[in-house]
Parts: C-alpha cells; structure tokens; sequence
C-alpha cells in the first residue's frame, strides 16, 4: 500500500527513530517506501524546501535500513539535485543528477534517465554552458522519442523536453530555432488537449499551453515583433488563470512587463509588474515575504529596469540588488551578468563612473564567457557611454564605429547580436559623440542609419506608437542637427512633436512620484524648444507666450495636477482597508524610528547607521503601500502667459526664472507687457556664487560667542555674498522693475535661495520689493482663483518643547494674542486629532520640529507628540485654513526633482489646498524666532497687511536692528 503525502509528512514530524518503527510496525519499512518519500520530496519542493529536505532525509533512513537497494539509488540522487538547486549548489545538483541518470541507464530506465536529462540540462542552462545544455537535452528528446510510450506522463515529459529545447535555445539568442520548436510544441500540446476528457490532464496541458506562450513571447520580443508577443503573453496569461497555475501566471506577468519596457509602455509594464508580484510572492509587500523571494528573481530583475526608465532611482537600486543577490545564491550567470549591466546604467545615470566601469565589467566577463555577443554587444554601448562621460571621446568614437559597422551588417550576420533597441541605441550614442564634435555630416549619417532601422523594425506601425522612447529620442536629434544648422523651423517642429511624444506617454502614469521622475532626464528637451522659439535677434510676442507655455509645461506641472485632481469619495474596499492598516502600523513605527534617529541618546547615534537602514526598509514599504491608496491624478494644461498677466495686480510684477543649458534667463511681465532677459549668466557662475553664499551664512552657526566677536565681518561677509548673486540674476534686469511688488518664480537650486534678502550694496531687494514666491505661474494663478481675502480672524497654534527649541511656547502664545479666537495646543495636546480638529482656522501656526529628507523628500516631515506628518499624509488633511505658518527648521527646504517640482513640506500644504503658506529655508534660531513671527502677526491682524506684506514689515525691523540675515532672511512668503 503506497505511502500518501499526508502521511509521509506526519511521519517526518517525529524523530526519526520513532518514525522507523511505526513504518516497521504498519509493515511498509520497504525498499519501495523510500522511493515513495523520495518522490514526495520532489512533489513538494519547490512550495515548502524545508519538509522537502525532512521527507529526503527519511527516505535515506528507510534506505539504509531495507539494504540500499539499487533500484531506489537514483531516485534519491534525483530529489536530493532538486533540492541542491533550490539551495544554489549547482554543482551538487549536477552530480547528483549525474550519478541518478547513470544508475537508471546502468539499469536499463531509458525513460527516467531521459527524465533526468531535462533537470540536468536546467543545472547546466543555470550555468551558463549552454552548449553542454543542448547535447543534454538533444540526447534526451532522441531518447523519449525512440520509446514505444504512449502514456500519460511519457508524453508530459517529451513536451518538457522539448520546452527545454526551446529555453536553451533562448539563452543563446537563437529566437528563430526556438520559435519553431515552439510552435511545433503547442501544436502537440493543443491536440492532446482537444482529444483529452480527463480534467486534470486538460488543466495540465492549459498550464503548458500558457508557459509555452510565454516562451514564444520571449522570442518575438527579442525578434523586433513586441505587438505579437504582447498578444501571446495576454492570451497565455488567460490560459495559466484558467489552469489555476499562479506562479507561471506571474512570469508571464513579469515578461508581459518587459515587453512594455522594451516599447516605452511604463504604466502598463508597472501595473504587469504589480499583477506579477501578487502572484509570485503575496499580496503582502515584498519585504514581509522573504522566503518567496526565489520565485520573483527575475521580476525583481525586470522591475528595476522599468524603475531605472522612469528615473525612479533608489527604487530601481533596491530592486536591483535584491535580483543580483538571489542571482548569486543561485547561480544564474546569465541572469547575474544581465543585473550587473543594469547596475551599470543606473551607476551612469548617477555619474558614478567608478561603479558604473565595475558593474559593467562584471557584466562583460560574465557574457563574454557564455560567448552571448547580443548582450555583450549592449554592455560595450554602456561602455562606450561611460567613456563619454569620463571625456575619453577617442575611445568612445572606437568602440561605437566597431558596434555601428557590426550592427550594419546583413539580417542573417547580425541576427544573434542585435536587436532594433541595441541598434538604434549605438547609432543614437555615436550621433550625440559626433554632435559633441562638431562633426554635423557624421552626425546625420549615424541619426539617419537609427530612422531607418527603427522604421523597418516597426514596419507597418508608426514608429512613434511602437517604440515611442527610441521615436523621441530621434525626433530631439533631429532638432539639434536642424538647430545646429540655422533651420530654426524645422528644429521647433522636430522639438515639438518630441515634447508631444513626452506628453502622451507622461499622460498615462496615474500618480505623482511617477510622473516627476519620468520628466527627470528629458527636462533638455523643453530647455531645447525654449531656446529654439527664443533665437530671434527680437522675439514676437507670440514667440514669448509660446516659450512661456513649454516653460509652464516643465515647470511643478505634476503639483498643478495635484492641486487640481478631484479625489472622489468612495467606500473602501477590503483590500484598501488592509493596505490603510498597514499604512498606519508602519508610520507608528517610523515615528519611534524617527525619535530614536534624532535623540540625544549617545547609544541611539551609535546604532544610526542600522537605524537609517531600517527607516529606509520601512520608507519604501510604506511607498508602496501609498502608491495604492493614492487617487490617479488628471492631466492639466498649464495657464497661458495671459492668465498670469490678468492675476497680477496693477502695482505687482512677476519675474519668472529659467535655466535652458547653461544659460539663465529671466521673464519680467506685468498686466501690459511681457518681456525677457536672455543670457543673465552661465550655470557656472551662479552654482559657484550660490555655493559661496551658503558657506556665509552657514558661517554663524558655528556659536553665538563666533558671531558676537565678529559680527561686523560676518555681516560683510554674508552681504559680499548676497551681492554676487544679485549681479548675476538682479542686476541684469533690475531697470525693467518697476511695480511695488514682486513675484518670484524660482528655478532650480534658486528656489532653495532667499531672493528676496539679495543685496544690491545698499539695499535688500525686499527694502524695495514686497515680495512672495510661487513654484509656478499655473499653480500661482490657480491659487488667486481660490484665494479669499477676508483677513485672519482665527489660529491654532503647535508647539513642541524640547531642549532644542526651548521657545516654541511663547512663539505660539505670543502669536495667539492677536487673534479674536485661538486655540494653543502644547506637547502632548499637539496631535493629529487635535490638527483635524482645527484644520478650519484661518490660520495654522507650527512651531516645532521640521525634517527635510533630500534623500527621500516626500517624508519630509513635521513633528507632532502622536507621529510625523509627512508630505503624503499632509495631502490628506482636511485643511481650509487660509495661511500656513510653518516655523520649524527647514520647512521651506525642497529637493527639486523632475520639471523643477519642488518636493518637501511646502508642497504638502499646497497641495492640501493652502492659500497662504511662510516657511524657512534653513534652520530656524529659536530666540529669534519668537520676536520675527510677534511682529509678523501684528502686522498681519492689527495693521491688516497681506502675509508677504506682514512677513516684509518684520523683516524690515530686523534689519533695521542690524540682524546678521541668517535671522530673518529664511523666512519667506508663498502666496
């Protein structure tokens, strides 16, 4: 009587000489009986490792004990390889598998030991010795096929033989051979199952005929035919959900992912991916689920590179990692040296050169010995690119005209090494080197070899709509070559249609992060069509509105969509719910995280660096989870330059700022008139000046003492500084600056840059200029719309005492004092529940902690006594207050990111809805702080003044009492 599954686990529950006694008493301490547990190992292997390994090591024990017969050796090499390959010891595997196919061979099995040539050939397709892979399993087929078997799992085994066929095949880019070996199987396949009434056969071969899908999708996407292989991949995913096979069905999620890579389709590979990892490891996160990590090695793999095309960096880092690990522990060379290439790309998206050179050398050695010239071929481009970046121009010129000529070759000659992707990829990389030398004829010879190869690769599609990445890329070039030549038509229209290429495909990501990092690396492009309408010896009118326009479109447009996306109320569902759970339970541990980070506790800085690991763990966890909850934002155009002009007031200017290359420019514009600076200064000089006005004012916080002695130098110093950069950014302009009232729209590092404390050797800017600021003229005109002015009447007041910011108290009684209803709410009266509560005021007045993460700035955070109130929970607060007051360390502070979006604390409350918002660019001097923030709010209730208006009256005293501007220049109003 066999021995069942169930039975043989409960046996392996005991220790093991009871377990030999009971079988020895039921009468089943047989030879066969350790076959029967060998093969329940095998059974179960792949789902539960560790009672795999207890049913082998019982069945060694029942094997011993009933003689060792020969019969039953092999299979417990068999299982025992199986095991061997879970562990990642490829080479016991291989010899275990060697020693079960001997002994099978030795007694005539010819089936089983063609059966161990399927698991011997994935031992050594692992490997990366393919060639040895295919005799293996050649010499396996001829076996299964010479056999007069017509049995049920007979035929099984000769499909996966051939299945193994076609794998191998694969891996040596052979995609035509294996195509045909492919649809040779699926013919089989379909026709047993058409003649098949047995359920569970028809479900085994459903599976089959799905994982065989998967595999023929893998060949058309290396062979240039992506729309086929999606619909493969889409109806094999049908056929795996039908056959109830979860974790195959998340493969071809993975490579269904892929392929939307490969063709620019990221929302799509993104929401493949996520189907993937649901089935592959759980509906829970990745990092509560590490046991399963195995399974999604190459969804990790795969993900990361989806992440690296999205500019989401640390997130494709993480993943990335994490695939090379497991690649590592288990001995996938090809998959290894495929993580280290990715690495490599990451490591020249970040300019770590010396990374990138070493993961990409990994990555060469490794393919170079599979002798696998198609990805070795895409290594030496990133290699090439690294050489460019380093400015080795003649070494990258060498190695790209080697690739060009090969990739230029005849279909027949090229078709194991290339693809459309690696081609058009060295042509565009020596088209951008031979633009770098000025070398246009070259140039356009290398762009035009990219146009036809994408042309005949998409044929009959439109290329834009099939690869529309490798469309924009080319569209861009042909802009700069049209720019380069003069033709200032040709180079708006091919810029143009490039910029409208971006935007369909920004367009279909649904949420925030994805959208600012996408814009990341193609900010050039806008900068290139600006330039492009800007290059008139005298720009039209028209031509001014139409570079404001692409100017507004790279400029905090995600945060204008924010503002503007309407988040329905809807019920949640259980799903939602948990994931809202969970969303809650990580930011409590967070906030304990964030505490233990930033006490005073010596033991808990020793511990920082683990501290900072785990917070940056339970960071992207809760990232994660936040992405599903978020709503999907809308797609909004940006305001003409005439909506700005009928938003500002008669006596109010906007000055607009922007870097295009290297070149700063600037808009002046009023309710009449529009008009622009060009050329104010070099990138250069500005970064320099501004690094040097950050040493001056970091300069006093080296001690009250350093900056009693030398209060007058530092004062200098600091004013020498602030001179700099008003030569550089004001002075140019300064004679089209007429209005009583400026807004500021910043760029770049400027808007970390207190403009409005910029010295002109005898005054600020602000003793001439009420002045506030704005992320955007989109955002700004949205907020005049919704701005009500019916002063201040109402404020809840925050604070937190701590040894650090020992005056926050009497800041918010203080400010208390001038408003007709208030409500102070002191240390552990500060909480969330309390915020909810008064989330009506008309003001909001936070004097307490603030954390800027430049590393991760949307847990840029605020302290209250419950928690941490960071950029993603401050969106969901249900604030009408009409003015922020965030007097905490750093709460102007952005990281900027993408189309210059400006991420931190500020863009929360924006975001929330927030008129009105005055925050600090830096650290915040307690005492001071106090006596800055009374004068503000007598000038905001008693004297009724605008908050820039109020905020410009407190400042004015404090120069007049010759502060140092460390005091009172970082406070700055937003709105």
């Amino acid at each position: 009587m066999a021995l069942s599954l169930d039975e043989a686990l409960a046996l392996v529950g005991l220790p093991s000489a009871e377990a030999l006694a009971q079988l020895q008493n039921a009468g089943r301490l047989l030879p066969e009986t350790a076959g029967q547990l060998a093969r329940h190992c095998l059974e179960i292997a792949a789902d539960d490792p560790p009672n795999a390994l207890r049913l082998l090591e019982m069945a060694q024990a029942v094997h011993r004990e009933t003689g060792a017969v020969d019969a039953v050796t092999p299979w417990l090499h068999y299982a025992q390889a199986r095991l061997n390959v879970l562990a990642g010891d490829l080479d016991a595997a291989e010899t275990n598998l060697l020693a079960a196919r001997e002994a099978w061979e030795t007694s005539g099995e010819s089936f089983l030991q063609a059966r161990s040539s399927l698991g011997l050939t994935q031992v050594l397709t692992m490997q990366g010795r393919f060639a040895d892979a295919e005799t293996a399993i050649l010499t396996a087929i001829q076996t299964l096929d010479a056999l007069a078997m017509d049995e049920i799992e007979a035929r099984l085994v000769r499909f996966a033989a051939r299945q193994n066929l076609a794998t191998v095949l694969s891996y040596q880019e052979r995609h035509r051979e294996a195509l045909e070996v492919l649809h040779a199987l699926r013919a089989e396949v379909e026709s047993a199952l058409a003649a098949s009434a047995d359920a569970d056969l028809r479900l085994h071969l459903t599976a089959l005929l799905g994982e065989t899908g998967v595999d023929l999708a893998l060949c058309y996407g290396y062979l240039d035919r992506p729309q086929e292989a999606i619909a493969v991949l889409q109806s094999a995913i049908e056929q795996l959900t039908a056959a109830g096979a979860s974790i195959e069905r998340g493969r071809a999620y993975t490579n269904l992912g892929h392929l939307y890579t490969r063709t620019g389709q990221w929302a799509s590979a993104l929401a493949a991916f996520e189907a993937a990892l649901g089935d592959l490891v759980g509906d829970a996160e990745p990092d509560q689920q590490p046991e399963r990590w195995r399974l999604a090695d190459v969804l990790f793999l795969e993900q990361g590179l989806a992440h690296l095309s999205l500019n989401l960096l640390p997130e494709a880092a993480a993943d990335l990692a994490r695939a090379a690990a497991l690649f590592e522990q288990t001995g996938k060379r090809y998959e290894l040296a495929q993580a280290h290439y990715y690495r490599g790309l990451l490591a020249l998206r970040e300019e770590a050169l010396d990374a990138a050179r070493a993961a990409l050398s990994a990555a060469a050695e490794i393919f170079d010995s599979l002798a696998n010239r198609y990805w070795l071929n895409r290594v030496r481009i990133a290699q090439a690119h690294a050489a460019l970046l380093e400015g080795l121009e003649a070494d990258a010129a060498a190695t790209l005209d080697a690739l060009v000529r090969e990739a230029s070759l005849p279909d027949q000659a090229r078709a194991l090494t290339w693809d459309v992707l690696a081609r058009c990829e060295a042509a565009l990389l020596s088209c951008r080197l031979a633009l770098r030398r000025n070398e246009v004829d070259a140039a356009n010879e290398q762009l035009s070899l990219a146009e036809r190869w994408l042309a005949e690769a998409a044929a009959p599609a439109e290329p834009a709509l099939l690869y529309p990445h490798l469309a924009l890329q080319i569209l861009h070039a042909r802009g700069l070559l049209a720019r380069r030549g003069g033709d200032l038509v040709a180079a708006r229209r091919f810029f143009q249609q490039a910029v409208e290429t971006v935007e369909r495909q920004r367009a279909l990501l649904p949420l925030e992060e994805f959208r600012t990092a996408f814009l990341d690396d193609k900010a050039t492009l806008y900068a290139d069509l600006t330039l492009a309408l800007l290059d008139e010896p005298a720009p039209t009118e028209q031509a001014l509105a139409d570079a404001f326009a692409v100017i507004e479109r790279a400029r905090a447009r995600v945060l204008l969509e924010r503002l503007l996306s309407a988040v329905e109320a809807h019920a949640a569902g259980r799903q939602e719910m948990a994931a809202a759970e969970r969303s809650a339970a990580l930011r409590q541990q967070l906030t304990w995280l964030y505490n233990q980070l930033l006490s005073d506790n010596p033991d808990s800085r020793g511990a920082g660096q683990r501290l900072s690991e785990t917070i940056r763990q339970h960071e992207a966890t809760l990232a994660q989870i936040e992405r599903r909850l978020a709503a999907e934002l809308v797609e909004v155009e940006p305001e003409p330059l005439s909506a700005l002009q009928a938003a500002l007031e008669p006596c109010e200017q906007a000055l607009i700022y922007y870097k295009a290359g290297d070149e700063w420019m600037a808009f002046v514009v009023d309710r009449r008139s529009a008009q622009i600076v060009r050329r104010l200064c070099r990138h250069a000089s500005l970064d320099a000046a501004l690094a040097d006005l950050r040493f001056q004012l970091g300069r006093i916080e080296i001690g009250a003492d350093y900056l009693t002695r030398h209060h007058e130098r530092l004062l200098r110093g600091a004013g020498t500084a602030l001179q700099r950069v008003y030569a550089l950014i004001v002075a140019p302009l300064v004679h089209l600056l007429e209005g009583e009232r400026l807004l500021i729209i910043p760029y770049g590092d400027l808007h970390l840059t207190p403009l409005h404390a910029l010295w002109d050797g005898e005054r600020y800017l602000l003793e001439r200029f009420e002045v506030s600021y704005a992320p955007s003229a989109s955002v700004e005109v949205q907020r005049r719309r919704r701005n009500e002015s019916n002063g201040f009447h109402s404020l809840a007041g925050f604070a937190l005492r701590e040894p650090s910011i020992p005056q926050t108290e009497n800041e918010v009684q203080s400010a208390a004092r001038y408003f007709e209803e208030a409500r102070v709410f002191i240390d552990a009266e500060a909480t969330l529940s309390q915020l909810q509560n008064a989330a009506a005021c008309d003001v909001l007045h936070f004097a307490t902690h603030g954390l800027f993460r430049p590393d991760n700035p949307f847990f840029s955070a605020l302290k209250l006594a419950d928690g941490w109130l960071d950029v993603r929970t401050i969106y969901r607060l249900p604030l009408r207050a009409r003015l922020v007051v965030l007097s905490a360390c750093q709460s102007g502070a952005v990281r900027v990111q993408g189309a210059d979006e400006a991420i931190g604390l500020v863009r929360g409350f924006l975001g929330a809805g927030v008129s009105n918002l005055i925050v600090s660019l830096w650290n915040v001097h307690d005492a001071s702080a106090v006596e800055l923030m009374t004068d503000f709010y007598r000038c905001l209730t008693v004297h009724r003044l605008r908050p820039s208006a109020a905020l410009r009256s407190a400042q004015q005293k404090a120069i007049t009492a010759h502060r140092h501007p460390y005091y009172w220049a970082p406070y700055a109003a937003i709105g």
